[in-house]
């Protein structure tokens, strides 16, 4: 079985003078799961298994006779552990599949600190490491542009700078998930 976990996280900053912020709008922790058919000719379709400990399934859903399923509504921080049976026409059911397991990981919320020093916008702040960011700014918190974007290290560091707009006495930025 292969696994994927999906999620999203956006904030936003406002620049003052040196102003943090993080807002999230979070979304429902999902995995996907792949296996391989069944040998058997007369398999029509497949059950996962699903539970918070190993061997103890405590979801089912069938998935009809597809090789794949998006199981959705886990919990953060939770180790799931998964199995796939085949059945066929008559409901007989195969043993379980070998067991794979994940852990749904803590979403890490982006929060941003803006200085502003010669001219330059800076951002610096943390995010979920390797997700890449826009940023996106706007004279009037109507009509968005983007501006630049970043990438989070391997230790979630986020950092852009650019020549600010310096022309309008406000100017707002805000970081979006790419």
């Amino acid at each position: 079985m292969r696994l994927g976990n999906k999620n999203l996280v956006a904030a936003a900053a406002l620049l003052g003078s040196a102003f943090l912020l993080c807002a999230s709008i979070p979304v429902p922790q999902s995995v996907l799961l792949e296996w391989s058919p069944s040998p058997s000719s007369d398999v029509v379709g497949y059950h996962v298994y699903y539970g918070a400990a190993s061997g103890t399934y405590t979801n089912m859903v069938d998935v009809g006779n597809t090789t794949n399923a998006t199981i959705t509504g886990l919990a953060i921080g939770v180790t799931y552990y998964f199995a796939v049976t085949a059945y066929n026409s008559y409901g007989l059911e195969s043993a379980y599949s070998n067991q794979a397991s994940y852990t749904i990981a803590p979403v890490v919320y982006p929060t941003v600190q803006i200085s502003f020093a010669l001219g330059q916008l800076t951002l610096t702040g943390r995010g979920q490491a390797g997700t890449n960011y826009n940023i996106l700014g706007s004279p009037d918190l109507t009509n968005w542009s983007v501006i630049g974007s970043t990438t989070a290290d391997t230790n979630g560091t986020l950092r852009f700078t650019n020549a600010a707009e310096t022309s309008l006495a406000k100017y707002f930025y805000r970081l979006q998930h790419r």
